[in-house]
């Protein structure tokens, strides 16, 4: 089975699925942040990065996460949570219609909350900068648009007045069948008032990129792949111009009168 956890840009998918997964570690459930295998695909497959800018644009990155919930599920038996914006066809064609056609069990959850309130969250996260938030807050209304209009089978909660508990408590009613014997804990923290620092869990990265947006974490690549290649040519032009002074020397020692 897989539990999805969609939503838009700071509607929370993250927070929910961690807490999610967390409680549900006793039925071998397991959070996959598609942040973080979006930022290693960047590292480890930078030109395939190239040809999308966003997860849900990069059939490349959609295709390995796909085979990685596959092994999550058949090779290690967990169940995946899954937190991304499934916000174009590609993703549906991809991930949902895939796993639909292989009859694997999902639950497809919306995580909604008015604009205004997502763009508050946005802004109130210590983590996000000016320069994230000016760049996640203009993608709020074409995802709200794309949620609104497809997914007529997914359940939509309203996480606009809900902390972690009653959004959880709300999945895992509605998934009574799957988690039937679950007894969900407590815990006094709102939906976004958490920020998590994904250079814990991808140290790699710098902190202060981790959560600024996809984009932000393929400029920080292409960034380092500029320098990287800067400094390979600084090398091999010093290597060469001591070749060229050595082979100098050579030729005026040797013709010296």
């Amino acid at each position: 089975m897989i539990v999805w956890i969609n939503g838009t840009v700071g509607a929370g998918k993250s927070h929910v699925a961690q807490k999610l997964a967390g409680l549900l570690a006793e039925k071998d459930a397991e959070y996959i942040e598609s942040d973080l295998y979006w930022a290693d695909f960047i590292h480890d497959h930078f030109n395939e990065a190239l040809s999308g800018f966003e997860p849900y644009y990069n059939r490349f990155f959609l295709n390995i996460l796909r085979k990685t919930i596959e092994e999550k599920m058949y090779g290690a038996g967990k169940t995946p949570i899954v937190s991304l914006s499934l916000v174009t066809k590609l993703c549906e064609k991809e991930l949902l219609d895939y796993f639909e056609k292989k009859d694997v069990p999902m639950h497809h959850i919306i995580l909604e909350a008015t604009k205004e309130t997502i763009i508050s969250r946005i802004e109130n996260d210590p983590i996000r900068d000016r320069n994230a938030q000016a760049q996640q807050t203009p993608k709020i209304s074409q995802h709200i648009e794309y949620l609104g209009t497809e997914y007529s089978d997914a359940v939509r909660i309203n996480t606009g007045n809900k902390d972690l508990d009653e959004i959880a408590a709300e999945i895992v009613t509605m998934a009574s069948a799957d988690f039937s014997q679950f007894v969900v804990a407590t815990a006094n923290v709102t939906a976004c008032e958490t920020s998590r620092d994904m250079s814990v869990f991808f140290p790699r990265l710098p902190s202060q990129f981790t959560h600024m947006g996809y984009g932000y974490l393929l400029g920080f690549a292409v960034t380092c792949q500029l320098t990287r290649h800067i400094r390979l040519n600084i090398r091999f032009l010093s290597v060469g111009l001591r070749v060229l002074l050595s082979l100098l020397l050579a030729c005026t020692s040797r013709y010296k009168p």
